[in-house]
This record gives C-alpha cells, structure tokens and sequence, in this order.
C-alpha cells in the first residue's frame, strides 16, 4: 500500500471527518468537526509542531495520524525534544505497516527540527500499542499526568 504523509487539508471536508474518525477510533467518541478544524489550523500554523496524517494513496482516506511538537531543553547539549502525541491508525489499517511508516516519518521530521529525543505518550490501557513501540524502540519509562 502507498502512504502519503502530510498535513491535514483545512479546505477538505473528507480530510476533517476522516480525522474526526481518526479520533473516534483514539478516543471512542466524535467530536464536534468545527471545533477540530480550528484546533488543526492552529497546530498547522506552529513551525515547532507536526500533525501528520497518513493518506492511502489509493483510496485518497487518511489512516493514521500523530503529533509531535518540539521545544528547547536545558539537558544534553541543549537540543530540542520532541512529544509524540495522539497516535493512531485506524481499525481498518492495523497490522498492515502504517503506524511504522508514520513513525518513521514523524521522526524524520523531528531529526530535521534537530531533537535530540523524543517522547512518546500513551494511555496506560492501550496494551497492543505500548507493544508497537517498544518493537520499534521506544522505551518504557516512567511518567506523571495531572489533569489541570
């Protein structure tokens, strides 16, 4: 299957929804598509983040999405890091190598921003994907989470 990796289409009604299904799958509810629309135009309009979409190149439909977003970092040789946030890859594309090649892109992505590292966040029920990312590197490490 040929990917195309980019940004989403604001203009693109298909692009939206097929987001919003994106996110239905990630979250298990829709959300309201005007309210997603803004929210994608502001992330496409920061130079330190990246919502990338995957779109089967034959169907035209996305199928997998995630977010990086870098920032400076005192640490190391004060490199930028990068969040990987809201990874997924829609039921219907599981197993057939998507999430990989979004990975793949998204830290090209991010070796162009220059990082030294990424970080990935998940939720803590989502076994199968925890699996997907130690296979192909990530390691597990311990973090915290506060609702604000």
């Amino acid at each position: 299957m040929e990917l195309i990796f980019r940004k989403i289409d604001t203009t693109n009604q298909a692009d939206i929804a097929d987001f919003n299904e994106l996110m239905d799958d990630l979250t298990h509810h829709a959300h309201d598509q005007a309210l997603l629309l803004e929210k994608i135009k502001k992330i496409n309009a920061r130079k330190d983040a990246y919502l990338l979409v995957a779109e089967d190149a034959g169907t035209g439909k996305l199928c997998g999405s995630t977010m990086a977003i870098t920032f400076d970092d005192f640490c190391d040789d004060c490199k930028p890091l990068m969040i990987i946030e809201n990874v997924v890859v829609h039921h219907d594309y599981r197993q057939k190598g998507v999430g990989r090649r979004m990975f793949a892109a998204i830290e090209d992505w991010g070796r162009s921003q220059n990082v030294n590292y990424g970080i990935l966040c998940s939720g803590m029920n989502r076994l199968e994907a925890h699996q997907f990312y130690h296979n192909i590197g990530y390691e597990e490490v311990k973090g915290f989470k506060k609702y604000l």
